[in-house]
C-alpha cells in the first residue's frame, strides 16, 4: 500500500489501564507522503477522560465525511461508548466538538468490552461487543442494509464460554459478519467462531444470524488475536495459529477446515510469532486486502497480490509480507488498529 492512498494510519497502544481516549490524525501533503511517519505532523486530541475509559477502542471512517467514529469501554460506568466529532453543541473533545454519551442507556448490565465498530456503503454504522455479564456477543446498530435497527440484541450465547477479540465488517452487499474468540472456561477448549446476519431462520441471536466454529484447539490463546475482512464477499479471518503463527481462513466452501470443512485455513506468515494484535481491512471499491500485525516484537504488514508476486502466504492466496517498524514487546506494543480513508 503506498503512501498515496494512505491518508490515515492510526495505532492505539495501551499500558496497563486506560485512563483517556486520544485521537491522532494526520494529513499527508505532496510534500510528506514518502516521509516516515515519526517525521510527519501530528495532531493529538484527548476526546474523553471522565472516569476510566478507552479500553479496546474501535475506529471506523465515516463514508463521504471521512469523521472518525470510536467506540470504546467505559469502565467506571461499565458501558459501551461511541465519540465522534459534532462540530457544535458536543459533551467532549476539544471545545465540546465531539459528542461521547450518544449511547447513554440506564442499565445496571456491565457490556461494551472488546468492541468493533463499522460502517456501511450507507454511512449506518453497527457494533459488535461483549456483554460482561453472562460473556454473550451482542450488536447494536444497522445489521444489513433493509434491515431493522438491533438495540443490544445478541448473536451468541455461549453460556460459560468467554467471548473475546470481536471484529465487525459489512460485505460489499452491506451484510455484517462479526468474527470471534470464544474461550470454554470449562473444557479448556478455544475456538474461531464466524457470525453472518441472515434476518431470519439462522441458528444464533435468536434466529437472526448464523454462527459456525471456523478453528477449534485447546490452546487456549488462539481466540485472543483474529482480525476480520470481507473480501470479494468470502470472509477472511486472519488469526494466531495453534503454533503462534500469522494464519487466515477463508470462507471456500471445499476446504480443510471448518465443521463442514467448508473454510480453507493456511498460514500467511510462519516465519515470526505473533504476540500482539492483527487488525485487517479492505477498500471500499473491495479491490485490496490488507492486513497490519504485531510479530517478533515488530509491525508487519501483508497483502494480497497475484499469484507469482508473493513472499508469503500459499499458491493461489498469495500475500506480500513486509517489516514497518520494531515497537518492542508486549505489553506496552501489543494494541493497534488500522483504518484506511
Amino acid at each position: 500500500m503506498s503512501h498515496k492512498s494512505l491518508s490515515r494510519f492510526i495505532m492505539f497502544s495501551m499500558i496497563g489501564l486506560a485512563i483517556a481516549l486520544g485521537w491522532l490524525s494526520f494529513n499527508a501533503s505532496a510534500q510528506d507522503k514518502t516521509q516516515s511517519p515519526a517525521l510527519l505532523s501530528w495532531q493529538i486530541d484527548v476526546i474523553d477522560f471522565t472516569g476510566d475509559v478507552g479500553y479496546m477502542p474501535s475506529l471506523a471512517l465515516e463514508p463521504g465525511t471521512e469523521d472518525p467514529y470510536i467506540s470504546y469501554y467505559d469502565n467506571t460506568q461499565g458501558d459501551l461508548k461511541l465519540a465522534f466529532p459534532v462540530g457544535e453543541g458536543g459533551d467532549c473533545g476539544p471545545s465540546n466538538r465531539w459528542s461521547c454519551n450518544s449511547l447513554s442507556f440506564q442499565n445496571i448490565t456491565d457490556f461494551g468490552l472488546y468492541s468493533s465498530l463499522a460502517f456501511n456503503s450507507a454511512g449506518d454504522w453497527g457494533i459488535a461487543y461483549q456483554n460482561v455479564e453472562n460473556g454473550t456477543n451482542e450488536f447494536r446498530g444497522l445489521p444489513a442494509t433493509g434491515g431493522q435497527e438491533l438495540f443490544f440484541e445478541p448473536i451468541e450465547n455461549p453460556g460459560v464460554i468467554l467471548t473475546l477479540m470481536n471484529n465487525m465488517r459489512y460485505s460489499q452487499s452491506d451484510v455484517s459478519h462479526v468474527s470471534y474468540g470464544l474461550l470454554d472456561l470449562n473444557q479448556g477448549d478455544a475456538f474461531i467462531k464466524h457470525a453472518q446476519y441472515v434476518g431470519q431462520f439462522g441458528n444464533c441471536g435468536e434466529g437472526q444470524w448464523d454462527c459456525e466454529t471456523v478453528v477449534e484447539t485447546t490452546a487456549v490463546g488462539l481466540g485472543i488475536f483474529n482480525s476480520l475482512a470481507v473480501f470479494q464477499e468470502l470472509p477472511h479471518i486472519f488469526y494466531r495459529d495453534i503454533n503462534q503463527h500469522l494464519s487466515v481462513a477463508v470462507k471456500t466452501f471445499i476446504g480443510n477446515c471448518g465443521l463442514a470443512n467448508d473454510w480453507s485455513c493456511f498460514a500467511l506468515d510462519p516465519s515470526v510469532i505473533v504476540n500482539g494484535m492483527i487488525s485487517s481491512y479492505i477498500t471500499d471499491s473491495g479491490d485490496f486486502l490488507g492486513v497490519a500485525y504485531i510479530g517478533n516484537d515488530a509491525l508487519r504488514y501483508a497483502y494480497a497480490v497475484p499469484e507469482g508476486q508473493g513472499n508469503c502466504g500459499v499458491l493461489y492466496s498469495e500475500y506480500e509480507c513486509v517489516y514497518i517498524d520494531l515497537v518492542g514487546s508486549p505489553p506496552d506494543n501489543q494494541f493497534l488498529a488500522t483504518s484506511l480513508g
